[in-house]
């Protein structure tokens, strides 16, 4: 999102995760249109953007060629974010999921290409993330992109029901407000084929709706 320079009537100023201090630069300029990428976001940023046109256009997930996760035993739960996409220790997260007989991965953004994103997906077999606060106060403007980029391999997930996570997501992961609710609801995954089966066929189908085919008309209707 670039924000400086002079302003042109046809602007849009796609905000995606934007804090309370770039909106508010945002909002200094007087022309152009704004576009939110949630449901909970576009909710939310409306009050910023009171007398400016406002679209909603989702994330796209990272896997444009529909990719599944290969048949195989359910052993790594992993996570792919920044510091804030696990709030929990990774120590004692391990810790808990070795004991249920699973190992944990994390991959911090240091992927060079959108194959290293594909690769990490391709490589989990359970999706875990858990983010109760934003070190810049960004929750409620957040998307559900981790979840869609999870699903879209039909990897089912265990989540804190952040805003715009349950709000788009509800029935499609299973929800955990604490480090037990989370571990009880990767071991009911792991030991229940059928529900892993269920919640994996719900993910891909909900994931469906954030492909890049999806997505680029939306971005060719703007006016």
């Amino acid at each position: 999102m670039g924000i400086r320079g002079r302003e042109v009537d046809n602007a849009y100023y796609d905000i995606i995760d934007c804090g309370t201090a770039r909106l508010s630069r945002i909002r200094t300029l007087t022309r152009g249109s704004i576009i939110t990428t949630s449901r909970t976001q576009h909710t939310v940023v409306k009050d910023f953007f009171k007398r400016r046109k406002m679209y909603l256009i989702p994330h796209h997930h990272c896997n444009f060629e529909r990719e599944k996760r290969p048949e195989r035993d359910i052993k790594i739960v992993g996570c792919m974010g920044g510091d804030s996409a696990v709030q929990l220790p990774h120590d004692l997260l391990a810790s808990r999921l070795q004991d249920i007989g699973l190992d944990w991965r994390f991959s911090g953004y240091n992927s060079r290409d959108r194959q290293m994103v594909l690769d990490f997906y391709k490589g989990i077999d359970v999706h875990l993330t858990f983010r109760i606060e934003h070190k810049r106060n960004l929750l409620m403007h957040m998307n559900p992109l981790k979840l869609n980029n999870a699903g879209s391999f039909g990897i089912p997930s265990v989540s804190f029901p952040e805003p715009a996570y349950k709000e788009e997501w509800q029935d499609s992961c299973l929800w955990g407000e604490n480090i037990d609710e989370i571990i009880t609801g990767v071991q009911r995954l792991a030991s229940d084929r059928d529900l892993y089966k269920e919640m994996s066929e719900k993910a891909s189908a909900k994931a469906e709706e954030y492909h890049i085919d999806r997505i680029i008309p939306l971005y060719r209707e703007l006016p």
